[in-house]
């Protein structure tokens, strides 16, 4: 059995920490990511579907759930395990320690109970509101088109009746 120093203990749980809270902020960033691209998709029916050009996009309720699938959740813990033998190889020449691994353990879920929320809820209202300006620019350049579309379709359900016979 290996022995190591005080100090080799010390850094490896201060490696550990480090590592819970780098995970923590990987975490947060996929999970923004991941629910940003949700808003996106809906972008297109955005911008052409309006009563008003400053009308506020409508939110996809489903990005409020902030739940992970069956999937995500694998990966989160296959990610999280694979950071963990790479720590314990640099940190601790390869010897699993159970307090290193409580130790990221422990900084990852304190990070996330108290963090988490309010990461996301700042990104998402800061993306929201860039969504919000790019969706009024994008009305407004498309708006003459938008109408010319409109009111060449309302008459007769189609584009082609200016080309039909009896008009020429």
């Amino acid at each position: 059995m290996m022995s190591f120093s005080t100090a080799e203990v010390l850094f490896s749980i201060i490696y550990s920490i480090a590592y819970g809270a780098l995970f923590f902020l990987f975490y947060t960033a996929t999970c923004i990511i991941k629910n940003e691209l949700l808003t996106l998709k809906a972008l297109p029916s955005n911008i052409t579907r309006y009563d008003k050009i400053l009308q506020k996009p409508t939110k996809n309720q489903g990005r409020n759930q902030q739940e992970n699938g069956a999937l995500g959740v694998s990966l989160s813990i296959i990610l999280f395990s694979l950071g963990l033998v790479f720590l314990f190889y640099y940190a601790l020449d390869g010897c699993v320690r159970v307090y290193a691994f409580l130790a990221s353990l422990g900084a990852f879920f304190a990070l996330k109970s108290l963090l988490f929320r309010r990461c996301v809820a700042i990104f998402s209202a800061i993306f929201d509101f860039s969504i919000f300006l790019i969706t009024v620019g994008m009305r407004i350049a498309i708006f003459p088109f938008l109408r010319l579309f409109l009111y060449f379709k309302s008459k007769n359900g189609h584009f082609l009746h200016i080309f039909n016979k009896n008009n020429i």
